[in-house]
């Protein structure tokens, strides 16, 4: 998409409006993202004791 002389200013303005949520989004992340392979990584709320 890195040709714009296509697209509508509509569709222009859509585009960096959702590019700035996404960087928006990405910024408010309260900590690092984990250093855990994806594959072993278990989120807390499984952590619970089974009985």
């Amino acid at each position: 998409m890195s040709k714009t002389e296509h697209l509508t200013e509509d569709q222009q303005k859509r585009i960096a409006t959702t590019l700035a949520r996404i960087r928006g989004g990405l910024v408010a992340m309260p900590q690092p993202p984990s250093s855990e392979p994806a594959h072993i990584f278990h989120p807390e709320s499984f952590d619970v004791p089974k009985t």
